[in-house]
């Protein structure tokens, strides 16, 4: 029997990572600090440095980088999926 992939089993610091990152967006968002993305991936990678390349395996991904309008362009791909 194969073993199941690993982020459909994240490791406990992985999952309290998430949980951080979600608390601190959506804390972003209600005090009207934006969209809540930048904070929350920095809380991400503050508390487990790795969560990208776990969080990524078995996915197709896309990279969005720069210095302008990348919230709006990361918007925009999930409100069409």
């Amino acid at each position: 029997m194969r073993d199941a992939p690993r982020w459909l089993h994240p490791p406990g610091r992985l999952v309290v990572a998430r949980g951080a990152a979600r608390a601190a967006g959506t804390a972003s968002r209600r005090l009207r600090g934006g969209f809540g993305v930048v904070i929350g991936g920095r809380v991400l990678l503050a508390v487990e440095s790795d969560a990208v390349v776990a969080l990524s395996q078995g996915r197709n991904t896309t990279l969005i980088s720069g210095t302008n309008g990348k919230s709006r362009t990361l918007a925009q791909p999930l409100t069409y999926s």
